[in-house]
């Protein structure tokens, strides 16, 4: 299944790799170098998967996340991180999932897992939307 995806990363090197990554795979990428540009993007665009990072320059991933999933409850969203915690001691990718991502990697991604990850939220979207 080829898909239109969104990826959002401030970092240049893990957009360029995991477009890369996705592309190969025959994916439709656009990217967004914090949550604010990539907001922007999904309300003007049409997405069926949105991989976003936690910590940006900007608006960062989790606020991203908030919103996108109080516009958009169904959009698949993986979030990616290199690690670290909250004040009260909470791993980000934890508070992540707790928003309601579908699945979360820490950095450095590995390629085999992220596109079998990519694939299957792709396939049980589309399957969701046929019943």
């Amino acid at each position: 299944m080829v898909a239109e995806i969104l990826l959002i990363d401030d970092e240049p090197q893990v957009l360029h790799l995991l477009k890369m990554m996705l592309e190969r795979e025959g994916h439709n990428v656009t990217t967004a170098e914090n949550g604010e540009e990539g907001l922007k993007n999904l309300r003007t665009g049409s997405y069926e998967l949105v991989v976003t990072d936690l910590f940006m320059d900007g608006q960062d991933g989790l606020s991203t996340i908030m919103e996108m999933r109080r516009d958009n409850r169904n959009m698949p969203i993986i979030a990616i991180s290199g690690g670290g915690w909250t004040a009260s001691g909470a791993d980000y990718l934890d508070v992540a999932r707790k928003m309601g991502v579908d699945c979360t990697f820490t950095k450095p991604i590995s390629h085999k897992k992220f596109i079998e990850t990519v694939q299957q939220l792709l396939t049980d979207k589309e399957a969701e939307q046929g019943q």
